[in-house]
């Protein structure tokens, strides 16, 4: 009894030696397709990573702020200060910005009156937070917001 191969082995044997350059040509038109993907899909992740920082430093500089004896400028500096930390930026060139309000309006938390409202929002560019030098997220800006009683 004779054993043989059965034909669709030698087909796509011999296909394949007709077509030399095919491999080559189909990586070199996924492989770009592909690091676009991943290079995506490491800024977004970045993104979602610096909002999170954001809220968080946030929360800390409300904190900061409902305490007796605080005032403007230490709540925002320690925002400030958290932020270059945590992202590792320098605050000076970033456009950062930290505002804060009390009980609905302007005002200083100094001023601020046992259960007043304090919020605290920082808003953060996306270009000074950025890994690569794409630009999926051009133009917005990561913000995180607290609002806390004061003390």
């Amino acid at each position: 009894m004779k054993i043989t191969r059965p034909n669709s082995t030698r087909g796509s044997i011999r296909a394949a030696a007709e077509r030399p350059g095919a491999a080559a040509t189909e990586f070199a038109i996924v492989i770009p397709l592909f690091a676009l993907m991943l290079l995506g899909m490491i800024e977004f992740g970045r993104g979602i990573m610096v909002g999170q920082i954001v809220t968080n430093v946030a929360r800390e500089a409300a904190r900061q702020a409902i305490i007796d004896g605080s005032t403007n400028a230490d709540v925002e500096s320690a925002a400030i200060a958290k932020l270059e930390q945590q992202l590792g930026i320098n605050a000076s060139g970033a456009g950062i910005v930290v505002e804060i309000t009390v009980g609905g309006g302007g005002g200083d938390v100094s001023s601020a009156a046992t259960r007043d409202l304090c919020t605290v929002s920082v808003s953060v560019p996306y270009e000074s937070t950025k890994y690569t030098s794409l630009s999926f997220l051009a133009g917005s800006s990561f913000v995180g917001t607290a609002s806390m009683r004061h003390e």
